[in-house]
């Protein structure tokens, strides 16, 4: 093809797949099997919650999508970067949309936390009556959205009952076991967990994502922002980005969401099998094998299925499994692999093969270019 009309090309399947496309960081495929008219003020609802999230915030797009995405899901998110990348700021603007001031919760750990700094003091009235409770109100098992920073610190005081809320939802309280009403909790840390006593944990945030200084591209927004939207820290300020009722994605609508999800979208053979091999793939092939446990693969098959659900279509689309790359990794090196192969996967099954990996290879790159050009456009019109 000619450079021009490569172009062309490149722009007019960009436009396509981004166009409406904001449930999830996934691409939006059109397809005969879309939604009923009605199945729009979902899409219409997420990208609202979706606009509170980015609003403001430099070249944390990526992030916000997630976090959305994990929300929507049930699941959690970690977040891997330095101090003052805005972690705790994108989890905030979640529980603004998510929970009220109440039902959110927040912690930093330490070697030395305890379980009360989490889970609630014991209860002196319980106690008088010789029953061992806690009083967990303010705390994480009553939270709907969590953040804690330092996460892979938790020690064995804490990790079970951590463990516990995170893959079941349920909290140990004496002699009575509990339902939690956690939505996602977003964790944060500077590093990877290096003991093996952390590799459960380390499990149960099916979302990963590695959280970068603002580039020197982006680095003219930030500094233009003004005092008044930005924290002493860099990060775009709550009041700022969020109003209340705007946007507002209430537990009980998440949901109706999942099981609509569930119940609704298909998953071709074809989505299955890539599934099956990228997991063949990455255990027998590549060295170090890579490890992916039974439970994060059936949590794949959900995410991929809301991904889905949330772009308006009853059936999973090859191209969603781009958003693999968040998940089925351990090291920072390792996401590398995951994606290369899954893009070999979808540059195979096309005809177009040439025209096919230019695209997928400057995928990204295009959509920001084209969403830092229009939005000029916009402000300067």
């Amino acid at each position: 093809f000619e450079s021009e009309e490569v172009t062309k090309r490149v722009r007019a399947y960009v436009r396509e797949r981004m166009e409406g496309g904001r449930g999830g960081e996934g691409v939006r495929e059109r397809s005969s099997g879309a939604f009923e008219p009605e199945k729009d003020a979902v899409r219409s609802r997420l990208s609202a919650a979706l606009s509170k999230l980015e609003n403001g915030l430099v070249e944390r797009g990526a992030e916000a999508r997630l976090v959305l995405l994990a929300a929507c899901c049930g699941e959690h998110l970690l977040l891997i970067g330095p101090p003052g990348t805005a972690k705790s700021e994108v989890a905030r603007r979640l529980g603004s949309i998510v929970s009220d001031d109440a039902a959110f919760f927040q912690r930093v750990l330490t070697r030395f936390s305890v379980p009360e700094e989490l889970f609630g003091p014991l209860s002196l009235r319980s106690l008088e009556q010789d029953v061992y409770r806690r009083n967990t109100t303010g705390y994480l098992p009553e939270a709907q959205v969590a953040f804690i920073d330092e996460v892979f610190k938790a020690n064995s005081a804490v990790l079970n009952a951590l463990l516990m809320i995170l893959n079941e939802k349920r909290f140990d309280n004496g002699n009575e076991q509990v339902d939690v009403p956690l939505v996602c909790l977003v964790g944060a840390s500077n590093e990877l967990p290096q003991d093996p006593e952390l590799q459960a944990l380390y499990d149960r945030f099916l979302f990963r994502k590695l959280v970068n200084p603002v580039s020197d591209d982006g680095i003219t927004d930030l500094l233009s922002s003004t005092p008044s939207e930005v924290s002493a820290e860099g990060e775009v300020t709550r009041a700022m980005a969020m109003a209340k009722g705007e946007g507002r994605l209430e537990p009980e609508w998440l949901e109706d969401l999942m099981e609509e999800a569930r119940r609704e979208v298909a998953v071709p053979n074809q989505v299955i099998d890539i599934l099956a091999r990228l997991r063949s793939h990455l255990m027998e092939e590549c060295e170090p094998p890579i490890y992916i446990s039974d439970r994060r693969l059936l949590k794949c098959v959900g995410m991929l299925k809301m991904c889905a659900f949330t772009n308006g279509r009853k059936q999973v689309s090859e191209f969603d499994t781009l958003l693999l790359k968040h998940v089925c990794w351990s090291t920072p090196e390792e996401q590398d692999k995951v994606n290369d192969w899954i893009v070999d996967q979808l540059v195979s099954q096309t005809e177009t093969k040439q025209l096919r990996y230019l695209l997928l290879g400057v995928f990204t790159r295009c959509c920001k270019a084209m969403s830092n050009r229009e939005g000029g456009s916009e402000r300067g019109g």
